[in-house]
């Protein structure tokens, strides 16, 4: 497989899952991440993928990894929703309870996080599930670091004996804002970087479509090739809901021919 470029479903805000899929299909789409919102009442997604030629490649949850028996309840049910739809990777969240000032104090932020994966690791295997978990953002004034902020943390918190199936997700945004190098991070992840969130930033604003702001999208593509990345290049961007249905379709198809210049 080779880098493809995708879209989150909920791009187009106020359609239904089956509306977007059917509209993305219809413009050319084939690759999609679900999001956590479209799953709510979703039914029959698998029949109606396969009968419009597109592929689940990742879910997007809105739960977080923690310290609680219902952390590890909400990430089962969510691998079993990414499972049922045929997706091979759930993308999930380190605890937002993460901030730290002392490296004991980072030491107690993975410790949270890493009960509850090791936990739905096992499960995540039988359902042939990669699980992802995706850097936060750390506001550049912020007084204290926030743990999953940097690859390295997450790297760390993945690195589990025996579960090469878990792994990282790079959410450009949240790396721009954090003032961290795009090339260095990725080249950090190498195979462990499982999946994308692709959207533009300026280190205030974020989740804009890309080639708006200023992320460097060739320094990212190039880091990406340079790991053999060779997953989704996920579009994870805010519609403007100003503008209609046409004009978000044109947006789409001019962001897809500037990335086609880099892939």
């Amino acid at each position: 497989m080779t880098m493809t470029l995708g879209t989150d479903t909920g791009f187009y805000r106020g359609l239904t899952l089956e509306e977007t899929l059917a509209r993305l299909a219809a413009l050319g789409w084939r690759d999609v991440q679900v999001s956590a919102g479209h799953l709510a009442s979703a039914e029959n997604v698998r029949e109606v993928c396969e009968r419009l030629g597109v592929s689940v490649r990742q879910v997007h949850c809105d739960e977080e990894l923690g310290p609680e028996p219902s952390h590890v309840d909400a990430q089962l049910a969510w691998l079993r929703r990414a499972a049922d739809l045929g997706a091979r990777c759930l993308i999930t969240h380190a605890s937002g309870n993460a901030d730290y000032h002392t490296e004991e104090q980072r030491r107690r932020c993975l410790a949270i996080n890493r009960g509850c994966l090791e936990t739905i690791a096992p499960r995540a295997r039988e359902l042939g599930v990669r699980v992802a978990v995706e850097n936060r953002l750390e506001r550049p004034w912020a007084t204290c670091k926030r743990f999953g902020a940097r690859m390295a943390d997450l790297l760390q918190l993945t690195d589990v004996p025996g579960c090469d199936h878990l792994g990282v997700c790079l959410d450009t945004s949240h790396t721009r804002v954090s003032r961290l190098s795009f090339s260095d991070e990725i080249a950090q992840c190498g195979a462990r970087l499982f999946a994308t969130q692709v959207s533009d930033s300026d280190g205030e604003t974020q989740h804009r479509m890309p080639f708006t702001l200023d992320v460097d999208w060739h320094e990212v593509v190039s880091a990406l090739k340079r790991i053999d990345y060779d997953g989704l290049l996920c579009l994870d961007v805010g519609a403007d809901r100003d503008k209609s249905l046409d004009d978000l379709d044109t947006s789409l198809a001019a962001c897809r021919d500037r990335f086609a210049t880099l892939l």
